[in-house]
């Protein structure tokens, strides 16, 4: 299953690149019609003649770097840094669909006043000094 993760991480450098603003690193290969990258990958643990999955980019990096690729879809893979684009893990963070949603208003007005989890706890604070 390493190995798995390296090719994973290995293709993740290949397709990327790191962004004018020094911080993002940016997916080069597919990309969806909302905009988000887009990863291909034979699931290690799937049967040899399953087919291939395509999830976002951004998710396989996260689900990659954390060795867990089976994360419920429940959990969104938010960009901290709003670059849809952006495969850099230190921008990247699951949480719920509702926390994603309300990164972008921290990203219209400019300024992140921070988010909580549903027990009350701060996570990570959006990026919007990029």
């Amino acid at each position: 299953m390493e190995s798995f993760y390296v090719e994973c991480e290995q293709k993740l450098n290949e397709n990327s690149i790191i962004h004018e603003n020094g911080e993002c690193i940016i997916w080069k290969d597919c990309v969806n019609a909302q905009g988000y990258g887009q990863f291909r990958y034979k699931d290690p643990v799937a049967s040899p003649t399953a087919e291939h999955k395509t999830r976002t980019a951004h998710r396989v990096a996260l689900m990659a770097k954390l060795k867990n690729f089976s994360i419920s879809a429940w959990y969104h893979a938010s960009h901290l840094c709003n670059n849809k684009l952006c495969v850099n893990t230190d921008h990247l963070v699951f949480e719920t669909s509702h926390n994603n949603c309300l990164r972008r208003t921290c990203f219209r007005v400019g300024k992140c006043n921070g988010h909580f989890d549903q027990e009350g706890k701060r996570t990570a604070g959006c990026l919007v000094d990029l």
